[in-house]
């Protein structure tokens, strides 16, 4: 199957679903490619990455702060409410609330910057190290 003048193009979430669908189905990997768009190659080599079965839906962690629980502490914080009745309204630990509000104070919300330590306890050579992962949404400038 040739597709001349195409470029190639990673397969979206919708895309990856009807592709596993299809093969369950018992689908040709030409039928799935050609109802996709893709080469029969791309769709093979998904297939044999994942072995022929289709992976886990990915899920958050139940111990991560959702969108609206970190907008809720934002505007919990403007308002001038405690760690402690935030993490009780919120059902969380209070260490969790406090970790998000230290670590991005209201002056780096406004510039779109997230900031998040993760600290890891390697055996060997180091006793401990903290790795910081920044975010920063396009368009806003930090005066930087």
């Amino acid at each position: 199957m040739s597709k001349a003048g195409t470029t190639a193009r990673r397969l979206n979430a919708e895309q990856k679903k009807r592709l596993w669908g299809q093969w369950r189905q018992g689908e040709s990997i030409a039928a799935i490619a050609c109802s996709l768009g893709q080469y029969p190659a791309s769709i093979r080599w998904v297939l044999k990455s994942h072995g022929g079965i289709s992976p886990r839906e990915r899920q958050r962690s139940e111990r991560t702060l959702s969108l609206a629980e970190r907008e809720s502490i934002s505007r919990g914080l403007a308002q001038g409410q405690s760690l402690r009745q935030l993490a009780r309204e919120l059902g969380r630990s209070a260490s969790t609330v406090t970790c998000d509000a230290s670590n991005n104070p209201p002056e780096t919300r406004m510039l779109g910057q997230l900031y998040i330590d993760i600290g890891l306890a390697p055996v060997y050579p180091a006793e401990f190290v903290v790795i910081r992962i920044t975010q920063k949404t396009a368009g806003l400038d930090s005066g930087s």
